[in-house]
């Protein structure tokens, strides 16, 4: 009897931690309450107020507080990124790095206009620079304020996506100069799309052979067979075509001509070209072999008329 009263009990308990368990709501489901109080209670009069708070489970005195501050919580949107997300209309006590805005903000914008990397610890010592009390600072609190400030204020660390030696603005200027002297030449009738021609190089490292194999469980030696030299780097040559088609790659790897390695291309896979050179660069030497096994035999199929155009 008393396990029963005691269920009873703790069943009624949970039922009242429901009932009093506080909801929030964003502010862009307040702004859409009033709206519709707004159609429904005034202009259509289709339903009380307290009929129409019943419906949506709100007090008539909040749908009342939120229609006078409906624009205070327009404002609070329209000036921030995570729309869904606000419940309030306050923006929280101030940064203490507010007071720095007007030349924290300018001197990363500046920075990056130039193409160059800021990182946090960057932007923490600028910071302390421009105000000696933030030297009393720990190391990572003054991280953490200066990460959380430029947040708010749109910045935050990105992966880099294009990495370049120069300039960024000056090679925009030179990529412009470059495309208004090559498009006429590439639009002139003895041109074609699959004959317009585009080879690069880049450089591999590959990777040691794997150390796990699969293999009978007990065996207390298991082999595995590796290249016979090592592959310290392979370069490999890449030729594409305007309209989309790919000639086959040339690998070039760093060994010796007539070594081992150049014994084994018999067993490499087809599609693809192979070569040595020492140092796997690319010199005379490989680019005639590039020219002789890549290019000219491609180059050949060009219709009559068509004008191969090369660029490398």
């Amino acid at each position: 009897m008393e396990s029963n009263e005691e269920t009873l009990h703790a069943a009624s308990s949970e039922e009242q931690e429901e009932e009093t368990k506080r909801t929030y709501m964003t502010l862009q489901a307040k702004i859409e309450l009033v709206m519709k109080a707004e159609r429904l209670v005034r202009a259509e009069k289709c339903m009380s107020i307290k009929a129409f708070c019943r419906q949506y489970d709100i007090q008539p005195s909040q749908l009342r507080r939120w229609e006078k501050n409906i624009v205070t919580m327009k404002k609070t949107l329209d000036g921030t990124t995570k729309n869904s997300n606000k419940l309030v209309c306050t923006t929280g006590r101030l940064s203490r790095l507010e007071h720095l805005r007007n030349k924290l903000i300018p001197w990363v914008v500046s920075m990056r206009k130039d193409g160059k990397q800021v990182s946090i610890r960057m932007a923490a010592i600028y910071c302390k620079k421009l105000d000696n009390s933030l030297r009393r600072e720990q190391r990572y609190s003054l991280f953490a304020m200066v990460r959380r400030f430029l947040s708010s204020n749109g910045i935050v660390m990105r992966s880099v996506t294009h990495k370049a030696q120069g300039d960024v603005t000056k090679m925009h200027d030179e990529a412009l100069r470059f495309l208004e002297t090559t498009k006429p030449m590439l639009e002139q009738p003895h041109r074609h799309q699959a004959f317009i021609i585009n080879m690069d190089q880049t450089p591999y490292n590959p990777k040691d052979t794997d150390r796990r194999t699969l293999n009978a469980k007990g065996v207390k030696t298991v082999n595995a067979k590796t290249m016979k030299t090592s592959l310290g780097r392979i370069t490999c040559m890449l030729t594409v075509c305007a309209d989309g088609t790919k000639l086959p790659p040339l690998l070039i790897f760093k060994a010796k001509p007539g070594g081992s390695v150049e014994r084994e291309f018999a067993n490499f896979p087809e599609g693809s070209v192979y070569y040595v050179q020492e140092n796997a660069w690319t010199d005379e030497r490989v680019m005639t072999h590039w020219v002789d096994h890549v290019l000219a035999p491609y180059v050949k199929t060009a219709p009559k008329g068509i004008v191969p155009y090369l660029f490398s």
